[in-house]
Parts: structure tokens; sequence; C-alpha cells
């Protein structure tokens, strides 16, 4: 979804990409903790992709913050 909002027509249509993206990575943390909460599977290597999916949310948070910013100036 991020490289769709590389190609974005307008500053508007590329918050609206990358807040999707910003829902998927929420998505992905959920369901990451929920796995780790069951404790089916190697919890070390679910609690790393749970912290990656974390900062990649927060990465994209701060873009699309950065963007709206920019766009009000």
């Amino acid at each position: 979804m991020l490289q769709e909002a590389q190609a974005a027509q307008s500053s508007a249509d590329f918050i609206s990409k990358c807040s999707i993206a910003l829902n998927e990575a929420r998505e992905a943390i959920y369901w990451l903790r929920l796995l780790e909460a069951t404790g089916q599977s190697k919890s070390d290597n679910v609690k790393l992709l749970a912290k990656e999916a974390d900062e990649i949310a927060r990465i994209l948070g701060a873009i699309i913050d950065r963007t709206k910013g920019k766009a009000r100036l």
C-alpha cells in the first residue's frame, strides 16, 4: 500500500493511502499480539515481528503528521 502512496496524485491522496497502510500495520500488531498471547508459536519471533510492526506504524504515523503539517502551510 505504501508503494501506491508514492504514486499518489495529491497530498490528500498520499495521506489517505498512508492511513490505509497505518491501519494495516495496526491490524498486523493486533494479530501478532494475539498469537503471542496464545503461546502457539515461538514467542521470540512473534515479539520481534510485533516490535517491528509497531516501529512501522510509528513511522507511518509520523509521515502522515508531517504531510498534514506541510499541507496546511
